[in-house]
């Protein structure tokens, strides 16, 4: 028995499915969908939730906002380091903070290295990171940093003004499970530093300019050690030493070791400040003080 055979209608494709600016249109629509989805997705809240698992130590760590910018790659904007406390002013403030892939590192099969930009205090840093084997290690570099600009150091003065502009290098390296052990080591430079009409805890400080201050650092967890402290202007002065650091910061303890001495150029007040300076008895006039106590209330002996 046959079956008898059923017609169907030939069917074929719109007509508009075959244009090639159909298809042109619906990628760039597509890209276009998933640009946006990135540039609006709460990296805000991804930002805070990482934070949440890194061992941060004494001090506090916020960001105000997380995102893509065009040119800068992951940008974290009102970074703020301490500062806990209602009226502190942040040990550390962020205007900006970027990173993006490293691309010479990138062609070389190091997926894991980004370069780092930040603006800061009138200035800016820029260097490179690597993740590799659980640990982040790194250089940066800073420039023209105003002190002027720096609100932690200016809250310690009743009066007067601060000026300097700061530079230097800092090496690193984090490691562990949240990120908690590691050291950094660093050199730390000073141009044209000055006190202008200065007062502290009720006294005047006579008004002093170095031409430059130079100090190499190590970071270690709480801990910073000074070494090869040095500057030179209306004071000379050599040292070293160690800044244990504590939350508030202004509690952080000192343990400094100075030889200060009157430069050339050094006024009259600079020199009779100097002489009041506490000396051992029999001492030398440039024999060495120790300043201990707090960063908030320093003690000379």
């Amino acid at each position: 028995m046959r079956f008898p055979s059923i017609p169907f209608p030939q069917w074929t494709l719109p007509e508009f499915l075959g244009s090639r600016l159909f298809w042109a249109y619906t990628v760039y629509t597509f890209v276009a969908f998933v640009v946006a989805l990135i540039f609006v997705f709460p990296h805000d809240l991804v930002v805070q939730h990482a934070l949440r698992k890194v061992d941060r130590g004494p001090l506090a760590l916020r960001v105000q906002n997380a995102g893509l910018a065009p040119l800068k790659g992951y940008e974290l904007t009102g970074v703020r380091i301490g500062g806990t406390e209602e009226g502190q002013p942040p040990l550390l403030e962020i205007t900006s903070l970027w990173a993006r892939p490293l691309w010479s590192e990138w062609i070389k099969g190091n997926f894991s290295a980004a370069g780092i930009g930040a603006e800061l205090y009138g200035g800016r840093i820029h260097g490179g990171i690597s993740y590799r084997e659980a640990s982040i290690s790194g250089t940066l570099q800073w420039e023209q940093l105003q002190l002027n600009r720096y609100r932690t150091l200016l809250a310690q003065l009743e009066e007067g003004q601060l000026y300097g502009s700061v530079s230097g290098t800092i090496s690193f390296e984090l490691r562990g499970k949240a990120f908690q052990q590691g050291q950094a080591t660093g050199e730390l430079n000073i141009d044209n530093l000055r006190l202008e009409k200065v007062k502290m805890n009720g006294w005047p400080v006579p008004d002093v300019s170095l031409k430059q201050v130079k100090s190499k650092f190590r970071v270690s967890p709480g801990k910073i050690d000074v070494t090869d402290l040095a500057a030179s202007g209306d004071l000379i002065v050599q040292g070293s030493g160690q800044i244990t650091l504590r939350e508030p910061y202004g509690e952080s303890g000192l343990n400094l070791r100075l030889t200060v001495a009157p430069g050339p150029q050094a006024s009259e007040m600079v020199k009779a400040v100097l002489a009041l300076l506490p000396k051992p008895a029999g001492g030398k006039p440039d024999a060495p003080v120790t300043i201990t106590g707090t960063l908030a209330h320093p003690r000379i002996r």
